[in-house]
């Protein structure tokens, strides 16, 4: 952090010296007045605060915030409904979302998030593309959304041309008579549910469709979510109902009930071992393997806290929202991550 004849300090990224100043929100300074300029800092890595005085004895404390903006990547045309991280790769990720368009973004180095530019474009899906998934391996990439179909994608695949143009999808899987909402993989399998109320199972390798479960849900099924070293999914649906499946028989082993509205999102958090749910009751929820609720004091006791909670309260989150438009799960300390449909 630095001050330079501005109103406001200067925040350069220590690693690489990249002026992150344009990413930060816009803020006021009470009291200040034209021209008042800080002319004194003072930083604390322990609190994470900064101190700084003006000219006009305006003293202002600035907290740094780990998680604000420090990239801003454009090229959709539309709006972004899905992002998808790389497994094998932690500067690289794909979106797609209402211009039909699936992009791959590469950075080259986590030093440099400034820098991601496009590295592909995959272009075959008719609508939008409302889901994404990348196989563990790192190599290939599965799509669906609007179109009903699934498109599988190879990445930096070597009899690819340079000035191949069209739909370049390697597989496409048909067989839903809805938008396909969701899709995740576990083991060999590509898992697909849609607004057809059914959900399809799929070989990863050649496409084929494996197994169908008609009307797995009494409405539209709105997402998905696999756990795979436990050999287990999990669906929900407008109906407020969520479902866990055993992948071995494709047969249910846990529900997932106490929303009061539709249930739009799932995730499965693989540090606390429980599935993380957003519904149109404004509330995030947390539940067992098997679908119960998740316990506060479970959750406290594993991520070791001293922590007074009641032995019966489960985890609810209730949020002043119209609903969520995105729900993630932090892979390394397990937090949570949702977007707020009337929030930017």
């Amino acid at each position: 952090v630095a001050v330079s004849g501005t109103e406001l300090p200067l925040i350069y990224d220590p690693r690489t010296g990249t002026n992150l100043t344009d990413f930060t929100p816009n803020v006021t300074i009470p009291k200040s007045t034209p021209g008042d300029h800080p002319t004194r800092i003072i930083a604390s890595q322990d609190t994470g605060e900064a101190v700084t005085v003006s000219d006009h004895r305006v003293l202002c404390v600035w907290k740094f915030n780990s998680y604000a903006c420090v990239s801003v990547i454009r090229g959709h045309t539309d709006w972004v409904e899905v992002v998808a991280a790389h497994p094998r790769s932690n500067v690289g990720f794909v979106s797609a979302g209402a211009d039909s368009v699936v992009r791959r973004w590469h950075a080259p180095t986590v030093l440099y998030p400034e820098l991601y530019s496009m590295k592909e474009a995959f272009e075959g899906h008719q609508g939008s593309v409302l889901a994404a998934v990348i196989k563990p391996e790192g190599d290939f990439l599965f799509t669906a959304g609007d179109d009903c179909c699934i498109r599988g994608w190879a990445l930096d695949d070597p009899l690819a041309s340079d000035n191949e143009v069209g739909d370049s999808s390697r597989l496409v899987m048909q067989g839903h008579e809805g938008r396909v909402t969701g899709i995740t993989i576990v083991g060999h399998l590509l898992i697909s549910v849609s607004w057809d109320q059914c959900i399809r199972a799929w070989d990863c390798v050649n496409g084929t469709l494996i197994h169908t479960i008609e009307y797995a849900h009494e409405g539209a099924i709105t997402g998905v979510d696999s756990a795979p070293e436990k050999n287990i999914f999990a669906t929900v649906s407008a109906d407020g109902i969520g479902y866990v499946w055993d992948i071995e028989h494709f047969e249910t082993c846990g529900e997932i009930q106490g929303h009061s509205a539709e249930i739009s999102h799932i995730k499965w958090n693989a540090v606390h071992e429980n599935w993380v749910t957003a519904s149109e009751d404004c509330t995030i929820r947390m539940w067992s393997e098997d679908g119960s609720p998740a316990m506060k004091a479970t959750l406290v006791k594993r991520q070791g806290l001293d922590r007074a909670v009641d032995v019966g309260e489960d985890v609810l989150i209730k949020l002043d929202t119209e609903g969520f438009s995105a729900l993630a799960v932090e892979p390394v300390q397990g937090h949570v991550i949702a977007g707020l449909s009337d929030a930017p």
